[in-house]
């Protein structure tokens, strides 16, 4: 990956890199960890026990999906996630555009769509894609960088 912009993009999609969003995440996600340590911890413990037993052939896909969303601590305290997921959902919406409701589903999903327009994401395999203003402050608020002409 030779493009600095791409490179800095598909980073910024972990909760790792410098951009604010990230930084934000971060920091609330690490003081509903502290305040929660001990229920978190015995939670995970849970689950990776019930994905061993899903790897080994001993547990259903959907039996394994039912532990993990019983036993995620951030669904135990909905105001909590609501703080802690929020720059989550504002970086995405920055990224991908808006997510859609999938009645067949029943989960909210990235609009496809929408997610296949956005010239951040897709703007190497364009020929005639012109990067405007409104993506190079997206692009700064999504990365924490400038985009590189």
């Amino acid at each position: 990956m030779n493009n600095i912009n791409l490179q800095r993009y598909h980073d910024s999609i972990g909760h790792s890199g410098k951009s604010f969003f990230n930084k934000w995440y971060r920091k609330k996600f690490e003081k509903f960890y502290r305040k929660h340590e001990n229920e978190y911890i015995t939670k995970n413990e849970i689950v990776s026990d019930a994905y061993r037993l899903y790897m080994d052939g001993g547990m259903s896909k959907e039996e394994y999906t039912k532990i993990r969303k019983d036993s995620d601590p951030l669904l135990f305290h909905p105001i909590s996630r609501f703080f802690i997921m929020l720059p989550e959902e504002i970086h995405t919406w920055l990224c991908c555009g808006w997510k859609i409701y999938d009645k067949e589903l029943k989960s909210w999903e990235i609009n496809d769509k929408a997610h296949m327009l956005s010239k951040l994401c897709r703007y190497e395999t364009w020929d005639d894609v012109k990067i405007t203003w409104w993506d190079k402050i997206r692009f700064w608020l999504i990365t924490g960088y400038r985009f590189v002409e």
